[in-house]
């Protein structure tokens, strides 16, 4: 709270015991506040105490239709589970990379920074393994299967089962003495300009 980029900001807070209703500690309770994104905190921490800090999701993929030699005659289906990043944020170690202000925040705050990771890495990696398996070619469509997933009209923006770089595009301008800016995206240090 007592960043620089903080100085003009006032902050709040309330805890209560959850059995009981009463509050236990706060700051500024008198104050209207736009809430903090903690709410992640309760439906995150079930599933890391169910599942464990070790549970990795794997999507699978599967071929569905005949296969004929190393083309499948019919689609390619990739089962969403929710997995969070889908790679795309996957350091070497297993780790998963954030920035201090992360480009989700772009739209809000100057300085947003991008994680160094391939945002397509998740992809790559399922596209090696199904080439690894020997198909080279689908007669048929690659789609993703959400239906682990309802989806909740109330809930604004909408979950959703599948999620590549945040479920955003970054668009990125340099510029360059005496030129124009050249546009293109990027996910960290493997840029790709826009064709």
């Amino acid at each position: 709270m007592q960043k620089p980029e903080y100085r003009h900001a006032q902050w709040g807070l309330l805890r209560t015991d959850p059995d009981a209703g009463r509050g236990l500690h706060s700051m500024c309770p008198g104050q209207f506040f736009i809430p903090g994104s903690t709410a992640k905190l309760f439906p995150v921490s079930g599933p890391w105490r169910t599942l464990g800090p070790d549970h990795r999701f794997v999507p699978p993929v599967y071929a569905v239709g005949e296969l004929n030699g190393a083309t499948p005659t019919g689609d390619l289906d990739l089962v969403a589970q929710g997995d969070l990043t889908m790679g795309g944020r996957t350091r070497p170690d297993g780790t998963v990379a954030y920035t201090d202000l992360d480009h989700t925040y772009a739209d809000d705050f100057l300085g947003a920074t991008l994680t160094p990771e391939n945002p397509l890495a998740g992809i790559d990696l399922l596209a090696r393994q199904v080439y690894d398996a020997g198909i080279t070619r689908v007669d048929g469509d690659v789609i993703v299967d959400s239906r682990l997933f309802a989806p909740d009209p109330v809930l604004d923006p909408v979950p959703t089962p599948l999620i590549i770089n945040d479920n955003l595009i970054d668009l990125l301008t340099t510029p360059g003495p005496g030129r124009a800016p050249t546009p293109g995206w990027t996910g960290g240090r493997r840029s790709r300009r826009t064709r």
